[in-house]
Protein backbone atom coordinates (compact mmCIF):
# COMPACT_ATOMS: atom_id res chain seq x y z
CA UNK A 1 0.00 0.00 0.00
CA UNK A 2 2.80 2.32 0.90
CA UNK A 3 4.57 1.43 -2.34
CA UNK A 4 1.48 2.30 -4.40
CA UNK A 5 1.18 5.61 -2.59
CA UNK A 6 4.78 6.51 -3.42
CA UNK A 7 4.20 5.61 -7.07
CA UNK A 8 1.12 7.81 -7.23
CA UNK A 9 2.97 10.73 -5.63
CA UNK A 10 5.84 10.31 -8.07
CA UNK A 11 3.35 10.15 -10.98
CA UNK A 12 1.57 13.30 -9.82
CA UNK A 13 4.93 15.05 -9.41
CA UNK A 14 6.01 14.12 -12.94
CA UNK A 15 2.61 15.13 -14.30
CA UNK A 16 2.87 18.53 -12.63
CA UNK A 17 6.38 18.94 -14.00
CA UNK A 18 5.22 18.07 -17.54
CA UNK A 19 2.35 20.55 -17.26
CA UNK A 20 4.75 23.26 -16.07
CA UNK A 21 7.12 22.51 -18.97
CA UNK A 22 4.26 22.63 -21.46
CA UNK A 23 3.05 25.91 -20.03
CA UNK A 24 6.55 27.37 -20.28
CA UNK A 25 6.89 26.19 -23.90
CA UNK A 26 3.47 27.65 -24.72
CA UNK A 27 4.38 30.98 -23.11
CA UNK A 28 7.69 31.01 -25.01
CA UNK A 29 5.99 30.35 -28.35
CA UNK A 30 3.35 32.97 -27.54
CA UNK A 31 6.09 35.48 -26.74
CA UNK A 32 7.87 34.64 -30.01
CA UNK A 33 4.63 35.12 -31.94
CA UNK A 34 4.00 38.50 -30.28
CA UNK A 35 7.55 39.63 -31.06
CA UNK A 36 7.03 38.54 -34.68
CA UNK A 37 3.71 40.38 -35.03
CA UNK A 38 4.73 43.60 -33.27
CA UNK A 39 6.54 45.11 -36.28
CA UNK A 40 3.59 44.22 -38.55
CA UNK A 41 1.09 45.76 -36.14
CA UNK A 42 3.22 48.90 -35.85
CA UNK A 43 3.46 49.15 -39.66
CA UNK A 44 -0.31 48.71 -40.04
CA UNK A 45 -0.95 51.38 -37.41
CA UNK A 46 1.33 53.77 -39.26
CA UNK A 47 -0.53 53.18 -42.52
CA UNK A 48 -3.94 53.65 -40.97
CA UNK A 49 -3.04 56.64 -38.82
CA UNK A 50 -4.36 60.02 -39.87
CA UNK A 51 -2.70 62.45 -39.92
CA UNK A 52 0.50 60.84 -41.22
CA UNK A 53 3.63 61.17 -39.09
CA UNK A 54 5.40 64.27 -40.44
CA UNK A 55 8.54 64.48 -38.35
CA UNK A 56 9.41 68.14 -37.72
CA UNK A 57 7.77 69.56 -40.86
CA UNK A 58 4.98 72.00 -40.05
CA UNK A 59 5.01 74.16 -43.19
CA UNK A 60 6.66 73.99 -46.63
CA UNK A 61 6.85 76.39 -49.54
CA UNK A 62 6.05 75.20 -53.04
CA UNK A 63 6.13 76.56 -56.58
CA UNK A 64 4.56 75.30 -59.80
CA UNK A 65 4.53 75.64 -63.58
CA UNK A 66 2.24 78.68 -64.05
CA UNK A 67 1.32 77.72 -67.64
CA UNK A 68 0.56 74.00 -67.68
CA UNK A 69 -3.20 73.71 -67.35
CA UNK A 70 -4.95 71.43 -66.41
CA UNK A 71 -2.01 69.89 -64.54
CA UNK A 72 -1.24 73.18 -62.82
CA UNK A 73 -1.39 76.89 -63.57
CA UNK A 74 -1.91 80.30 -62.01
CA UNK A 75 -5.23 82.08 -62.50
CA UNK A 76 -4.94 85.58 -61.05
CA UNK A 77 -2.21 84.29 -58.71
CA UNK A 78 -4.44 81.39 -57.54
CA UNK A 79 -3.14 77.83 -57.94
CA UNK A 80 -5.51 75.76 -60.13
CA UNK A 81 -5.38 72.34 -61.80
CA UNK A 82 -4.74 68.74 -60.78
CA UNK A 83 -1.80 69.63 -58.56
CA UNK A 84 -3.90 72.17 -56.62
CA UNK A 85 -6.19 69.32 -55.53
CA UNK A 86 -3.10 67.20 -54.82
CA UNK A 87 -1.68 69.90 -52.54
CA UNK A 88 -5.00 70.30 -50.72
CA UNK A 89 -5.17 66.54 -50.11
CA UNK A 90 -1.56 66.58 -48.95
CA UNK A 91 -2.36 69.20 -46.29
CA UNK A 92 -5.50 67.32 -45.21
CA UNK A 93 -3.70 63.96 -44.90
CA UNK A 94 -0.47 65.18 -43.29
CA UNK A 95 -1.37 68.38 -41.46
CA UNK A 96 1.58 70.14 -43.13
CA UNK A 97 0.71 73.66 -44.25
CA UNK A 98 1.81 74.81 -47.70
CA UNK A 99 2.70 78.29 -48.92
CA UNK A 100 2.65 79.01 -52.68
CA UNK A 101 5.50 81.07 -54.13
CA UNK A 102 4.37 82.84 -57.32
CA UNK A 103 6.57 82.48 -60.42
CA UNK A 104 6.14 83.81 -63.93
CA UNK A 105 7.50 80.79 -65.81
CA UNK A 106 8.62 77.19 -65.40
CA UNK A 107 12.24 78.26 -65.84
CA UNK A 108 11.86 80.67 -62.90
CA UNK A 109 10.37 77.84 -60.83
CA UNK A 110 13.39 75.66 -61.61
CA UNK A 111 15.75 78.46 -60.55
CA UNK A 112 13.93 78.89 -57.21
CA UNK A 113 14.22 75.16 -56.57
CA UNK A 114 17.93 75.21 -57.40
CA UNK A 115 18.53 78.11 -55.01
CA UNK A 116 16.47 76.52 -52.23
CA UNK A 117 14.03 79.45 -52.08
CA UNK A 118 11.22 76.98 -52.81
CA UNK A 119 10.99 73.67 -50.91
CA UNK A 120 8.96 71.47 -53.26
CA UNK A 121 7.20 71.37 -56.62
CA UNK A 122 4.30 68.91 -56.96
CA UNK A 123 4.23 67.93 -60.62
CA UNK A 124 7.30 67.13 -62.69
CA UNK A 125 9.27 64.33 -64.34
CA UNK A 126 12.49 62.98 -62.91
CA UNK A 127 15.66 63.60 -64.96
CA UNK A 128 19.38 63.17 -64.32
CA UNK A 129 19.86 66.94 -64.39
CA UNK A 130 17.05 67.60 -61.91
CA UNK A 131 18.38 64.93 -59.55
CA UNK A 132 21.38 67.19 -58.95
CA UNK A 133 19.21 69.51 -56.85
CA UNK A 134 15.99 67.55 -56.17
CA UNK A 135 14.92 64.27 -54.58
CA UNK A 136 11.82 62.66 -56.07
CA UNK A 137 8.74 60.94 -54.69
CA UNK A 138 6.96 57.97 -56.19
CA UNK A 139 4.85 58.60 -59.32
CA UNK A 140 1.36 59.96 -58.60
CA UNK A 141 0.14 60.66 -62.17
CA UNK A 142 0.89 59.35 -65.69
CA UNK A 143 0.12 60.82 -69.11
CA UNK A 144 1.40 60.27 -72.68
CA UNK A 145 3.00 62.95 -74.85
CA UNK A 146 1.56 63.73 -78.28
CA UNK A 147 2.39 65.51 -81.53
CA UNK A 148 0.21 68.45 -82.63
CA UNK A 149 -0.16 69.57 -86.25
CA UNK A 150 -2.56 71.29 -88.64
CA UNK A 151 -5.43 69.13 -89.91
CA UNK A 152 -3.89 68.67 -93.38
CA UNK A 153 -0.79 66.91 -91.98
CA UNK A 154 -0.82 63.09 -92.14
CA UNK A 155 -0.91 60.99 -88.99
CA UNK A 156 2.81 60.83 -88.15
CA UNK A 157 2.82 57.96 -85.63
CA UNK A 158 5.97 59.20 -83.83
CA UNK A 159 9.09 61.36 -83.79
CA UNK A 160 10.94 59.11 -86.22
CA UNK A 161 8.56 60.21 -89.03
CA UNK A 162 9.01 64.00 -88.76
CA UNK A 163 11.61 64.04 -91.59
CA UNK A 164 12.38 67.72 -92.39
CA UNK A 165 9.50 69.21 -90.39
CA UNK A 166 10.18 71.83 -87.69
CA UNK A 167 9.25 70.85 -84.13
CA UNK A 168 8.42 73.35 -81.36
CA UNK A 169 9.72 72.36 -77.89
CA UNK A 170 9.00 73.92 -74.49
CA UNK A 171 12.12 75.21 -72.75
CA UNK A 172 12.99 73.41 -69.53
CA UNK A 173 10.69 70.43 -70.10
CA UNK A 174 11.90 66.82 -69.80
CA UNK A 175 10.57 65.93 -73.27
CA UNK A 176 12.75 68.68 -74.76
CA UNK A 177 15.88 67.10 -73.29
CA UNK A 178 14.71 63.72 -74.58
CA UNK A 179 14.24 64.94 -78.17
CA UNK A 180 17.58 66.80 -78.21
CA UNK A 181 19.38 63.71 -76.95
CA UNK A 182 17.73 61.00 -79.05
CA UNK A 183 16.69 62.93 -82.18
CA UNK A 184 19.41 65.58 -82.71
CA UNK A 185 18.65 65.66 -86.44
CA UNK A 186 15.18 67.18 -85.90
CA UNK A 187 14.84 70.92 -86.57
CA UNK A 188 13.63 72.46 -83.29
CA UNK A 189 12.05 75.76 -82.33
CA UNK A 190 12.05 76.86 -78.64
CA UNK A 191 8.87 78.14 -76.99
CA UNK A 192 8.20 79.35 -73.44
CA UNK A 193 5.11 77.18 -72.76
CA UNK A 194 2.60 74.84 -74.39
CA UNK A 195 0.18 77.63 -75.33
CA UNK A 196 2.96 79.36 -77.28
CA UNK A 197 3.83 76.04 -78.95
CA UNK A 198 0.26 75.40 -80.11
CA UNK A 199 -0.01 78.99 -81.35
CA UNK A 200 3.22 78.52 -83.34
CA UNK A 201 1.59 75.59 -85.18
CA UNK A 202 -1.58 77.60 -85.90
CA UNK A 203 0.46 80.57 -87.17
CA UNK A 204 2.56 78.36 -89.44
CA UNK A 205 5.82 79.14 -87.61
CA UNK A 206 6.40 75.41 -87.07
CA UNK A 207 4.96 72.18 -88.42
CA UNK A 208 4.65 70.21 -85.19
CA UNK A 209 4.50 70.80 -81.45
CA UNK A 210 5.01 68.16 -78.77
CA UNK A 211 3.25 68.25 -75.41
CA UNK A 212 1.31 66.31 -72.79
CA UNK A 213 -1.97 64.87 -74.08
CA UNK A 214 -4.15 66.05 -71.20
CA UNK A 215 -3.04 69.68 -71.37
CA UNK A 216 -2.94 69.81 -75.19
CA UNK A 217 -6.42 68.41 -75.71
CA UNK A 218 -7.78 70.59 -72.91
CA UNK A 219 -6.44 73.70 -74.62
CA UNK A 220 -7.69 72.67 -78.08
CA UNK A 221 -11.23 72.03 -76.84
CA UNK A 222 -11.37 75.03 -74.50
CA UNK A 223 -10.47 77.40 -77.34
CA UNK A 224 -12.36 75.66 -80.16
CA UNK A 225 -9.33 75.20 -82.41
CA UNK A 226 -10.65 72.94 -85.17
CA UNK A 227 -7.71 73.56 -87.52
CA UNK A 228 -5.28 71.47 -85.45
CA UNK A 229 -5.24 67.85 -84.36
CA UNK A 230 -3.26 65.26 -82.45
CA UNK A 231 -1.02 63.75 -85.13
CA UNK A 232 0.84 61.03 -83.27
CA UNK A 233 2.41 59.78 -80.07
CA UNK A 234 5.80 61.05 -78.96
CA UNK A 235 8.54 59.95 -76.63
CA UNK A 236 8.18 58.51 -73.13
CA UNK A 237 5.03 59.19 -71.13
CA UNK A 238 5.04 61.75 -68.34
CA UNK A 239 5.63 60.11 -64.95
CA UNK A 240 4.75 62.96 -62.64
CA UNK A 241 6.24 63.12 -59.15
CA UNK A 242 6.85 65.57 -56.32
CA UNK A 243 10.31 67.12 -56.40
CA UNK A 244 11.86 68.06 -53.04
CA UNK A 245 15.00 70.13 -52.54
CA UNK A 246 17.98 68.30 -51.04
CA UNK A 247 17.71 70.22 -47.75
CA UNK A 248 14.18 68.89 -47.29
CA UNK A 249 14.58 65.33 -48.59
CA UNK A 250 13.57 63.95 -45.15
CA UNK A 251 10.04 64.86 -46.28
CA UNK A 252 10.07 62.18 -49.02
CA UNK A 253 8.88 59.23 -46.85
CA UNK A 254 5.91 61.31 -45.67
CA UNK A 255 5.02 62.28 -49.26
CA UNK A 256 5.31 58.67 -50.46
CA UNK A 257 3.12 57.49 -47.60
CA UNK A 258 0.55 60.15 -48.51
CA UNK A 259 0.61 59.12 -52.20
CA UNK A 260 0.04 55.49 -51.19
CA UNK A 261 -2.96 56.52 -49.10
CA UNK A 262 -4.76 58.52 -51.81
CA UNK A 263 -7.96 56.60 -52.36
CA UNK A 264 -9.22 55.54 -55.77
CA UNK A 265 -12.27 57.77 -55.26
CA UNK A 266 -10.00 60.77 -54.65
CA UNK A 267 -7.93 60.02 -57.77
CA UNK A 268 -11.04 59.67 -59.94
CA UNK A 269 -12.50 62.90 -58.54
CA UNK A 270 -9.31 64.83 -59.35
CA UNK A 271 -9.15 63.47 -62.88
CA UNK A 272 -12.82 64.11 -63.69
CA UNK A 273 -12.65 67.64 -62.31
CA UNK A 274 -9.80 68.72 -64.58
CA UNK A 275 -10.13 66.41 -67.59
CA UNK A 276 -12.43 67.32 -70.46
CA UNK A 277 -11.04 65.04 -73.16
CA UNK A 278 -13.92 63.86 -75.29
CA UNK A 279 -12.46 63.24 -78.73
CA UNK A 280 -9.03 62.90 -80.32
CA UNK A 281 -8.88 63.29 -84.09
CA UNK A 282 -6.06 61.04 -85.22
CA UNK A 283 -7.87 59.23 -88.02
CA UNK A 284 -6.20 58.90 -91.40
CA UNK A 285 -9.30 59.49 -93.52
CA UNK A 286 -7.42 59.27 -96.85
CA UNK A 287 -6.21 55.79 -96.00
CA UNK A 288 -9.75 54.74 -95.01
CA UNK A 289 -11.12 56.06 -98.35
CA UNK A 290 -8.47 54.13 -100.30
CA UNK A 291 -9.16 50.91 -98.40
CA UNK A 292 -12.92 51.36 -98.93
CA UNK A 293 -12.46 51.98 -102.67
CA UNK A 294 -10.25 48.92 -103.10
CA UNK A 295 -12.66 46.76 -101.12
CA UNK A 296 -15.60 48.02 -103.23
CA UNK A 297 -13.78 47.21 -106.49
CA UNK A 298 -12.94 43.72 -105.27
CA UNK A 299 -16.57 43.19 -104.23
CA UNK A 300 -17.89 44.34 -107.63
CA UNK A 301 -15.33 42.17 -109.44
CA UNK A 302 -16.40 39.17 -107.39
CA UNK A 303 -20.09 39.74 -108.20
CA UNK A 304 -19.38 40.11 -111.95
CA UNK A 305 -17.23 36.98 -111.93
CA UNK A 306 -20.06 34.94 -110.37
CA UNK A 307 -22.59 36.29 -112.87
CA UNK A 308 -20.42 35.44 -115.83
Amino acid sequence: MQHHLLVMIEFQSKKSMIIRVCKCEFKLKLLQLILLLCPLLTWAQQLDSNPIQVNSFKKVTYCIDPDWHPYESLNQSIHTGLSSDFIQLFTTHTGIETDLIITQSWLETIELLKSGKCDITPTLNRTDEREKFLTFSEVWYRSPNVLISLKDEPFLQGLENLENRTLALTEGYRITDYVNEHYPEINTYPVANEVEGIQAVINGDVDIFIGSMLSINNFIQSNGFDEIKIAGWAGPEDLLRVGVTKNNQALIPTINQFIAQISEAERIAMFRKWNNISYIDNTNYRLIKKITAVFSLLLIAGILYNLL
